[in-house]
């Protein structure tokens, strides 16, 4: 049935959104199912192709999403803030082309650190209890660090909450956190 009204529409397969689309639904959407799905298309669309966004409507919305009180929200913003800054995804375009994925990462850290409400405001998943929120928060501060080490320091630095939460992770003594090998005694 559905290939018959394919047919009669001129395709037979559905059409993947772009990632300027998916944003737009995304910041239009009003209901929790229709943002969640917005999203995890869009979170699918940065691991296959290097995006580079700007701020408004872009990073600012992945940010602003951090903050959203629904968990699955807050960790997909996450992981998909992790691969738009890490300069080696997508994999398969790192492997034939390393220039635009590096190209892309780096310019996407680059909005990212501009605004200087944008770190405070992604670190403050460290508080969270969520898991693969805590570990997407460190992941993102991992690349970060890596793609842009002093810029990143200033930004904590000039933030004095978002270095708190990073001094408190290094703090914690729970095995996940430290990732250190237990002494036996």
């Amino acid at each position: 049935m559905a290939s018959l009204f394919g047919s009669l529409l001129g395709s037979s397969a559905p059409r993947k959104a772009s990632g300027k689309q998916l944003l737009e639904r995304l910041a239009s959407a009003t209901q929790l199912d229709d943002r969640r799905e917005a999203l995890e298309e869009f979170k699918e669309l940065s691991t296959t192709v290097p995006l580079r966004l700007i701020d408004r409507g872009g990073i600012g919305l992945l940010v602003s999403l951090t903050q959203d009180r629904d968990t699955q929200l807050m960790r997909d913003a996450l992981e998909t803030l992790v691969n738009l800054c890490d300069v080696a995804v997508p994999s398969a375009v790192a492997e034939d082309k390393p220039h635009a994925s590096r190209v892309a990462g780096e310019h996407n850290v680059d909005v990212l650190l501009s605004n200087a409400a944008h770190l405070p405001a992604a670190l403050a998943a460290l508080e969270e209890t969520d898991f693969y929120v805590r570990f997407n928060g460190v992941a993102l501060l991992q690349r970060l660090l890596a793609s842009a080490p002093e810029r990143t320091h200033a930004a904590l630095l000039a933030a004095p909450a978002a270095a708190g939460r990073v001094l408190r992770l290094l703090d914690d003594q729970r095995e996940v956190q430290q990732n250190k090998p237990r002494r036996e005694s």
